[in-house]
């Protein structure tokens, strides 16, 4: 009986069921079948040598795209291809917040090195794949599920992390629970975060006391005001106009 030898290295293969639209992927050397592509030097690989199926399309731009990634054990894997300048940011953010990766962000499986059809480095930063984006605004969402959200960002915030891009696209949700994606733009959080409010304990509150200790940081305090958080014992008429509560008016 012939010997089965692993796999050295790591091969995409984008299926029929990817939408055949413009992508950036399409300049990878061998697609669609065979794209050959292999580990590198800054960080672990965290999957076995395999090849991986390319499903779907999870999110596409300009000049990114997130593709559904299936292993061989059906392990589903976020696969980010945008450019290389991006990719080493946001895999280096990652690495540094390695102390919150689960459970704020989605775990980095690590970075696949390949060669477009010119021999140029094309790389591909591996995630967890969790949940969907979210597509309800900030603002809409039950009071409860953005006490979730907000928890999250204070917890990167105090992590160090400081996103530039801090929008509904780059949340994930899953059931009711959520993760913080897209590090491609984020700096340090200098100096660093002080917050303790915790939201979710918090929940039934209209107000917040100006001046209390654990609430000391001016980003994640603009955020909580950004999405209503606190309604500061005012209606909102209309989404147009705030007006004092009164038990004369409307719950």
């Amino acid at each position: 009986m012939s010997k089965v030898t692993a796999p050295k290295g790591y091969t995409l293969r984008f299926t029929k069921t990817v939408p055949n639209v413009p992508h950036i992927a399409s300049r990878l050397k061998g697609f669609p079948e065979r794209c050959k592509m292999g580990p590198g030097e800054e960080y672990e690989v965290l999957l076995l040598p395999q090849e991986i199926r390319v499903v779907d399309i999870l999110y596409r731009s300009e000049q990114t795209v997130v593709f559904l990634g299936k292993c061989q054990n059906n392990k589903e894997v976020a696969l980010k291809f945008t450019t290389t300048h991006d990719i080493l940011v946001e895999s280096g953010a990652h690495d540094a917040l390695a102390a919150i990766q689960g459970p704020v962000l989605p775990k980095m499986y690590g970075v696949l090195h390949g060669q477009d059809g010119e021999g140029r480095k094309m790389l591909c930063l591996v995630l967890e794949r969790f949940g969907k984006q979210l597509e309800t605004r900030f603002r809409d969402l039950e009071k409860n599920e953005k006490a979730k959200i907000l928890n999250k960002l204070a917890e990167a915030h105090r992590t160090g992390l400081h996103h530039l891009d801090f929008v509904e696209r780059n949340v994930l949700v899953k059931r009711d629970d959520y993760r913080i994606c897209d590090l491609g733009h984020v700096q340090p959080h200098n100096p660093r975060c002080k917050w303790t409010y915790d939201f979710v304990e918090h929940v039934e509150d209209d107000d917040v006391e100006e001046g209390q200790r654990s609430i000391r940081c001016k980003g994640m305090r603009a955020w909580a005001e950004e999405m209503r958080f606190w309604d500061h014992g005012k209606l909102l008429l209309c989404q147009v106009v705030w007006v004092p509560k009164s038990d004369k008016l409307p719950s």
